[in-house]
């Protein structure tokens, strides 16, 4: 109905049933739409499938001039072990886990450091670790036992107090079994084995501390009974294969065939040959057979091996699939190079034109860089940028 204000203002004023009517329509409508099926009604967005990324590096050596090194770094009081990774650092603390592989025992306490044939390194190695960003590594190698039980377990004291995880021995049969932990909210279970340790008997006979002795059948017993205690996704560190040979042997190949043959194990990396060795998928599974030195004196001056300064990073990421289980990405490496000299990890990628290095380091860098992209071509990430 119109209406006239007073000053001569003309309005529209709804009638009480337009409002009533309008009312009810509503009230249907909201009725009706709370009727609908629930298929009908919008639903929520699907969560996205958890996912993580992992970094696995070879074998990190405290050979004697990699101590002398880090003694002059921590100003010849401390060992400072950080300089020495630090061209590689900021690749290692971007994955989500980053793994490693620690050659020989920390030094029980009151023992002389020491390099090859018997190490015993200084705890404060395991600080170092973990800070350059890794965290966890494999402690199962022929070199755990160097110090006998003592050195076991001053291993596993260093790497507990600075909260660094460890995997592949034990204070005892229990203590050496895979703990799981979590990463971006995925139980992670990380096993580790070495073919065999210098003194083993005589560590059986005389302490309960243990290291992982590898066995296809032990290390497919060791994931099920992970996955049976929550475990999501399972890597598997394996110290075997030939020093100084570039070729799977046939032990490792029969062993890599077992273990992947299970279903239970997501990624296999290996180390000890002290050289890079392939990646292949065995039976579905991604197997690292050899990551090479991550961190050793051992190069073509002094054991006259060009290969055993060759490393890499290696790169995977885990996701999620809809029935529970997770797939692992193709692995991707960045090549790295152990300096001949000052002994740091350098990034293979940031010098080849380098016009800054001497000559020999330059030509050594370079040999190394062809000798990675041939034998893991279709695997190496390429150059940034």
């Amino acid at each position: 109905m119109t209406t006239c204000r007073p000053g001569g203002r003309t309005t529209l004023r709804a009638s009480g049933s337009k409002q009533r009517a309008v009312a009810i329509v509503l009230a249907l409508v909201v009725v009706s739409l709370a009727l609908l099926p629930s298929n009908a009604r919008a639903e929520p967005p699907e969560p996205e499938p958890r996912t993580f990324t992992a970094a696995l590096t070879g074998d990190l050596i405290a050979h004697v001039s990699i101590n002398r090194n880090a003694k002059r770094f921590g100003g010849g009081t401390d060992y400072d072990y950080r300089p020495m990774f630090e061209e590689v650092r900021p690749i290692i603390e971007e994955a989500d886990l980053a793994i490693c592989s620690l050659e020989g025992p920390i030094a029980p306490r009151g023992r002389k450091y020491a390099g090859s044939p018997r190490f015993a390194s200084p705890a404060a190695i395991t600080r170092s670790i973990r800070d350059v960003g890794y965290d966890r590594c494999s402690v199962a190698t022929n070199h755990s036992n160097d110090q006998g039980p003592s050195g076991i377990l001053a291993t596993l004291d260093a790497f507990d107090a600075v909260g660094l995880g460890h995997s592949g021995s034990g204070r005892d049969a229990a203590g050496a079994v895979a703990e799981i932990f979590e990463v971006r909210g995925v139980k992670v279970a990380h096993l580790a084995y070495t073919f065999g340790v210098s003194g083993l008997p005589r560590l059986l006979r005389t302490s309960p501390a243990r290291v992982n002795i590898l066995g296809a059948k032990r290390v497919i017993a060791a994931a099920i009974d992970a996955r049976a205690r929550g475990a999501e996704v399972v890597i598997v560190s394996l110290h075997w294969g030939q020093e100084y040979q570039q070729a799977i042997t046939p032990a490792q190949a029969r062993i890599a065939r077992q273990i992947t043959a299970s279903g239970q194990v997501d990624l296999i990396a290996g180390s000890h040959a002290h050289v890079l060795q392939k990646i292949a998928q065995v039976n579905g599974t991604w197997v690292l057979f050899g990551l090479g030195n991550h961190l050793s004196t051992q190069n073509s001056l002094t054991i006259g091996r060009s290969a055993t300064a060759d490393g890499v990073i290696a790169r995977v990421r885990f996701t999620e699939r809809p029935d529970g289980r997770f797939d692992v990405s193709r692995p991707t490496v960045i090549p790295t190079w152990v300096h001949h000299r000052k002994y740091v990890v350098m990034d293979v990628f940031k010098h080849l034109d380098d016009p800054s290095l001497p000559p020999d380091i330059l030509r050594n860098l370079r040999a190394s860089w062809r000798r990675t992209s041939r034998l893991l071509s279709g695997f190496v990430e390429p150059p940034p940028g």
